[in-house]
């Protein structure tokens, strides 16, 4: 049993917050990925970006412009794995999340693999499970992870969408291991019912799972929904929801219904793709002000899309328009200020498929 608080927003017009380019900043990796990440590493800060398929490694890009370190995830083959997700303790420690077999893979900077952990025997405790990545991927912090969770059809019984759903949308859909090195684990399910608040089960919810890591804090955000839902990490329940509203457009979907689904799979792509959401949340703790990015409901052929910008109490200070012929609705808190991805600037710059390259802006 819990208490949903509900906050309004309120434009606040004692705080004034500017949003200004400052500066491109160019990171050889190699290759183009958005999988990235900032990560602190013995006190330095590193913009880590991933490329799975064909590279197949990890480079650390130092903030302070004066090194980069590539770490390679080729010996997952030996495995059959594929990487999903990773985090970075330090360099002898990163750990990475594979897609389907819940078997979380501890290497150290040559790539070698120095330690397995099947966390398929705490699944199963709950039912079926496969372990996810979220916007933050899955270190909450010291040696704490929090996956989230995607609910898996029983192979028991005839496939049937409604019963499904329910059994999803009632599920758990977070799981906290509180010291991941011990030899025994303890873990906690949680966060049960999550999208009954939103959708119910003659409708197809599906998307990614959205949850960031801020101030203590679990912050989870729905393309289903116009709204930031807080989450206690001690008990892994909803303790407040915050109502977003954007000046240009509605942000959230209307779900389409089960029977469409099967009658028509690529409607659900084209429900993302014509309407406005809500696609990430971000904190700046030097203003302490949250960034939430929202995209809009088309009106040519690219997507426009907006930051807006709230204070600690998730007041609403202002919206910024982004230009959306150069960026991608994408960013990373950094020490120097927000990254915002130059995706569609350099996308027919040949050279920059071998770079990464963001625009940083900063807040004051």
């Amino acid at each position: 049993m819990f208490m949903i608080l509900f906050s309004c927003q309120n434009k606040n017009h004692n705080k004034n917050v500017q949003f200004e380019y400052v500066k491109d900043m160019i990171f050889d990796s190699g290759f183009k990925s958005g999988n990235a990440q900032i990560e602190f590493i013995n006190g330095r800060e590193f913009l880590c970006i991933a490329e799975y398929q064909k590279e197949k490694k990890i480079v650390l890009h130092a903030l302070d412009g004066k090194e980069s370190i590539s770490i390679g995830l080729s010996r997952l083959d030996l495995f059959n794995e594929r990487a999903l997700a990773f985090e970075v303790f330090n360099l002898d420690t990163i750990l990475v999340l594979p897609y389907y077999s819940n078997i979380l893979y501890c290497m150290n900077q040559k790539g070698d693999v120095w330690k397995t952990i099947d966390l398929n025997p705490y699944l199963e405790k709950e039912g079926r499970f496969e372990l996810k990545r979220s916007a933050t991927p899955f270190h909450y912090n010291n040696n704490a992870l929090v996956f989230s969770l995607e609910y898996l059809i029983d192979t028991d019984v005839v496939y049937d969408a409604y019963s499904y759903r329910k059994k999803r949308n009632a599920a758990p859909i977070l799981l906290k291991i509180e010291d991941i090195f011990k030899d025994t684990l303890d873990v906690q399910f949680g966060l049960r019912n999550l999208y009954n608040h939103f959708s119910d089960a003659k409708h197809a919810n599906v998307e990614g799972n959205n949850f960031a890591f801020i101030n203590d804090q679990i912050v989870f955000n729905s393309a289903y929904s116009d709204s930031l839902y807080i989450i206690d990490p001690n008990h892994l329940e909803i303790k407040q929801k915050i109502k977003i509203s954007s000046d240009y457009s509605r942000i959230y979907i209307d779900p389409i219904t089960n029977e469409q689904q099967m009658q028509n799979p690529n409607l659900v792509n084209q429900n993302f793709t014509t309407n406005g959401q809500i696609r990430s949340v971000k904190y700046d703790s030097d203003e302490r002000v949250y960034l939430v990015f929202v995209s809009h409901k088309p009106k040519e052929v690219r997507t426009s899309w907006s930051v807006i910008i709230l204070d600690s109490n998730f007041n609403k200070i202002d919206e910024y328009l982004m230009d959306d012929s150069k960026y991608a609705h994408y960013g990373l808190i950094s020490s120097k200020g927000l990254l915002v991805s130059n995706y569609y600037e350099t996308l027919r710059d040949i050279v920059a498929y071998d770079k990464n390259t963001y625009a940083l802006y900063d807040l004051e």
